[in-house]
């Protein structure tokens, strides 16, 4: 991470902080008052990356995007909500 905080010009410790902060936004505690991903939601992150992984023309950066875009998918009226 040195290395890109450096091509970035900022201190490893910055560059952490703003990485933190993006897994947080996208993957909320509920115990710090977040809400939780739907289990639809956490069940299709977990496809993304399995098929990245069976599939070796997927790249890291589509899997990504579409992990990005799961996580921030509104959920559905009256779907549960795991714990």
């Amino acid at each position: 991470m040195s290395a890109a905080a450096a091509d970035l010009k900022i201190e490893p410790r910055q560059l952490q902080s703003i990485t933190w902060e993006a897994k947080k936004r996208l993957f909320p505690d509920p115990l710090s008052g977040g809400t939780p991903l739907s289990a639809a939601q956490k069940t299709d992150i977990e496809t993304a990356w399995r098929d990245y992984h069976n599939d070796p023309k997927m790249t890291l950066a589509a899997v990504q995007s579409r992990v990005v875009g799961i996580a921030t998918a509104k959920k559905k009226a009256g779907e549960q909500q795991v714990e």
